[in-house]
């Protein structure tokens, strides 16, 4: 007989089918993707809402660290100075970051004690709502590149489920770190490859790419993705002289501007620390007595934190052992999808269409990425799941294909409500079970 405990625990996966059911039975005979999409937004605009307000002061990980960095920029008008590592009590482990963040943040941070003459509860919550509009704004860019792209009604709806209501994204996405604004910056990005990269000019993708590892260095990754984009055009286009330079000369100017933009950031580091990325003056080695057992354990900590954990315990059960069975249904899926095999085999099909053009740039991305974080863990035991939300709409995309692969799954109103309702179920469960479960 379950317990009290147990059923309380629960509530909100009885809570999830509930609603879930009510939806797919107004739903069931005429689902138009707009009403899937607006659901989608409003119960992840709502969850969040629920973390910003029940999430304990600084439970999530590193958060208090964050602050005390934008605090630091707000109090002194200047960047501080990287001298202590991680798991140390003054929280200053996070002064190496790039500061793009932090300096928008103590913005943000001033006009609230200003205004609102915020204590620091108050101003916790005022950074966690400006997480909350940069997630509001990655959707409007998320939303217009699924257009450009032309995508299937059921891809753009596992797309926004993904970003609304993955469950780890919804507490993160509303805590103070500067992952918000990096993977902001990826949503952007991706919506210019979606209109086509060359479109805009090489000083702005430049700008944008720059901007964004003064965010965050894992942003690097988007590099990958431009030079992947533009040497594919080069390969496709080689024999036309004229495109080929066109192409060389966009991608110099590109980099150029890149370097220029974070070349001072570089330099400091390289100062101050002795390292032009300074992750070693914050991050404990970690020694692993066996390799293969520190790559195993990386990758599994890689996956389940991606899909649920909420606070730094990451003990959640069973919402990662989940996440781990329908990302190898998916990996399945993708490695023997017979649609694949057959359209490449057509004898019309164009392998460097637009569409394809922007899923083997961010593939490629994807690669590098995890690859990086996978050796973060193996560095620093630090392979967690967030850092691949800067490719999160991709990574949906290409997920999404692998499920459909595997099931089956044909593009209609009944596969797209199921994968909805699914991800409601899993989103209002994990949130219920993460707040009842937080420390009082």
């Amino acid at each position: 007989m379950l317990s009290f405990e147990s059923i309380f625990l629960n509530l909100g996966l009885y809570f999830g089918i509930v609603i879930s059911g009510v939806i797919a039975l107004i739903s069931f005979q005429n689902i138009e993707l707009r009403r899937v999409l607006n659901v989608c937004i409003f119960l992840g605009l709502v969850l969040r809402i629920f973390f910003i307000w029940y999430t304990p002061l600084y439970y999530s990980p590193d958060e208090e660290a964050h602050v005390a960095y934008i605090d630091y920029v707000q109090e002194n008008r200047s960047l501080p100075i990287q001298q202590n590592i991680m798991g140390l009590d003054n929280n200053t482990y996070e002064f190496y970051q790039p500061p793009m963040y932090y300096v928008l943040s103590s913005s943000i941070s001033f006009v609230g004690e200003k205004v609102f003459d915020a204590d620091d509860s108050l101003r916790l919550i005022i950074l966690r709502h400006f997480s909350l509009v940069m997630w509001l704004i990655g959707i409007l860019f998320v939303l217009r590149a699924l257009e450009n792209l032309g995508v299937s009604k059921l891809s753009s709806g596992i797309v926004m489920c993904f970003y609304t209501l993955l469950p780890t994204y919804i507490f993160s996405s509303v805590m103070v770190n500067n992952d918000n604004l990096s993977i902001l910056w990826g949503s952007i990005l991706f919506y210019m490859f979606t209109k086509g990269i060359m479109s805009y000019k090489s000083l702005l993708v430049g700008l944008i790419l720059g901007l964004s590892f003064l965010t965050k260095i894992n942003t690097v990754v988007f590099v990958f993705a431009v030079v992947s984009n533009i040497l594919l055009l080069i390969i496709r286009d080689r024999r036309e002289k004229s495109k080929v330079l066109s192409y060389l000369s966009y991608l110099c100017v590109t980099l150029f501007v890149f370097c220029v933009v974070i070349s001072p950031f570089l330099w400091r580091n390289y100062v101050l620390y002795g390292s032009i990325l300074a992750q070693h003056v914050a991050n404990v080695r970690f020694v692993w007595v066996d390799m293969l057992e520190g790559l195993i354990r990386s990758t599994r900590n890689m996956v389940t934190t991606f899909w649920a954990t909420s606070g730094g315990f990451n003990n959640l059960m069973p919402f990662p052992e989940i996440g781990i069975a329908v990302t190898s249904i998916a990996l399945l899926g993708l490695l023997f999808s017979r649609q694949v095999i057959n359209t490449v085999q057509e004898k019309s099909f164009d392998l460097y269409n637009r569409k394809l053009l922007v899923v083997y740039s961010f593939s490629i991305a994807i690669v590098v990425n995890i690859v990086l974080i996978i050796r973060f863990g193996l560095l620093y035991n630090q392979a967690q799941g967030r850092f691949m939300f800067i490719l999160l709409v991709p990574l949906a995309l290409l997920l999404g294909l692998g499920w459909q692969s595997f099931f089956q799954m044909k593009d209609n109103q009944k596969a797209l409500l199921g994968v909805t309702c699914v991800f409601i179920v899993f989103a209002m469960w994990f949130t219920w079970f993460s707040v009842v479960s937080f420390p009082k």
